[in-house]
């Protein structure tokens, strides 16, 4: 029966190889007190029916590989990275020496013709490659290494013993020794797919805590719980708090100095997990300077692969030169407007192409008695201001022409003289001009 291993990706050769030697390495203390101590039960079962000195000296071969692969072992720990081939292939050689020493035991210490001994010894050298499958199938070599010689040689003694037991016997050690190599080549495909897989998710992590730890904005992931599971380190460096502190923790029980609006955050942030509706949320918080500082926080349902919500995730930007020039802005808007109410000009504001008027100032409704809602856009003043329609024509097309030179030169309207029809019914002799104020038109009289 062959089992087919994929081979794995050039890339990743290097990081299984590395993973091999890492684990064969990793389980050198309980193999070698393992091997010891079956080695010292067989000595001591074969010892009434076996020459001492071949046991001794077998003992001995044992004890000085074993002490062989505890000593590369020590050195594996102590030095420094490097080259895993190199290591890979120490490892193998002492394996397969510890291999040879077991075949050597169906040479001296196998007692001829006294099967329960015989039984005993195959059983001990069945139950080492046995657990050398657990310990060594990640690199099928560093296995084989181990079983051929370990088992080998106990199947030629049995064989050449003759009996219908003992042939009996060999075939089945020989059988388990296929078996053996086909369940490490599984189990070799089954580490190797895991090896990749552990690999490929420890990249993504590298690629996605990279992407998270460099981006501008602190990021920080809560539960179900609303407890803090993970924080960017850029919020250390846009506020002061260490986030450590904030781990495990929710958002009221984490509240620090300077840290205003983490009630109406917990809110939002409870919202967001039980609705799954993004929401947005402002707060007030210290930066390591000690000044105050304005975040924009954004919170987002996570979900799982079910579609199911499995926390919350909270990207936070610094806003407050935005909020200190929208703040400049509002007030240079309401002196603006002020000015122009105060003023003794009548005067209009429109918003947009709709030319919808947006703001009548107390001069112009004292002089012509219209307010919004006689005249909430400029095509509904003309009407009104200019009830004749031919006068109202010239009027449109003179006003027309000097919109379209004022915007080729770039220049405003210049002033037209004209005659308003009040509200009231009176007639006022006026002039009229229109000019941008921040990219607002503007009417005055």
């Amino acid at each position: 029966m062959h089992v087919s291993i994929n081979k794995p990706a050039a890339q990743e050769e290097a990081a299984i190889r590395a993973e091999k030697v890492q684990s064969l390495y990793a389980n050198n203390s309980t193999a070698v007190v393992g091997n010891a101590l079956i080695a010292l039960i067989l000595a001591g079962i074969q010892w009434g029916v076996v020459a001492a000195p071949s046991i001794i000296g077998w003992l001995v071969l044992m004890m000085f590989a074993l002490a062989v692969r505890t000593l590369l072992f020590i050195a594996h720990r102590r030095a420094a990275p490097g080259d895993d081939s190199i290591w890979l292939q120490r490892f193998r050689i002492s394996v397969a020496a510890i291999g040879v020493v077991w075949g050597l035991a169906s040479l001296l210490i196998f007692p001829a013709h006294n099967l329960p001994h015989q039984a005993f010894l195959t059983f001990a050298l069945g139950g080492m490659t046995a657990a050398a499958i657990t310990t060594l199938s990640i690199d099928r070599v560093s296995l084989l290494a181990f079983t051929l010689p370990a088992l080998v040689a106990v199947i030629v003694r049995l064989f050449i013993e003759g009996t219908a037991i003992q042939t009996a016997m060999g075939v089945m050690a020989a059988l388990y020794l296929l078996l053996t190599d086909m369940i490490s080549q599984r189990a070799y495909s089954t580490l190797c797919e895991n090896v990749i897989l552990r690999i490929s998710i420890a990249r993504r992590e590298q690629e996605f805590s990279s992407l998270v730890e460099s981006a501008p904005d602190s990021i920080i992931r809560y539960d179900l719980g609303c407890r803090a599971v993970y924080i960017n380190h850029i919020l250390e460096k846009m506020v002061d708090v260490v986030s450590g502190s904030l781990i495990g923790k929710t958002p009221m029980e984490s509240k620090f100095d300077g840290l205003i609006g983490v009630e109406n955050y917990q809110t939002k942030l409870q919202q967001v997990i039980y609705t799954g509706e993004s929401q947005n949320v402002e707060i007030m918080v210290s930066s390591p300077s000690g000044d105050q500082r304005t975040h924009h926080v954004c919170i987002v349902a996570e979900r799982g692969c079910d579609g199911e919500i499995i926390g919350a995730l909270a990207f936070g930007r610094d806003i407050t030169e935005r909020k200190t020039m929208e703040n400049e802005l509002k007030a240079s808007e309401a002196k603006f407007r002020s000015i122009i109410e105060v003023s003794p000009v009548p005067m209009a504001l429109l918003n947009d192409e709709h030319m919808n008027l947006t703001f009548l100032n107390p001069a112009f409704i004292k002089t012509l008695g219209y307010n919004l809602d006689d005249i909430p856009t400029l095509a509904d003043l003309w009407p009104k201001a200019y009830p004749d329609p031919d006068y109202r024509h010239w009027i449109l097309t003179s006003w027309q022409m000097a919109m379209e030179k004022a915007k080729q030169e770039q220049t405003d309207i210049p002033p037209l003289e004209v005659v308003i029809y009040c509200k009231n019914s009176s007639l006022k002799n006026m002039i009229i001009s229109a000019a941008e104020i921040d990219n607002t038109p503007g009417l005055h009289c």
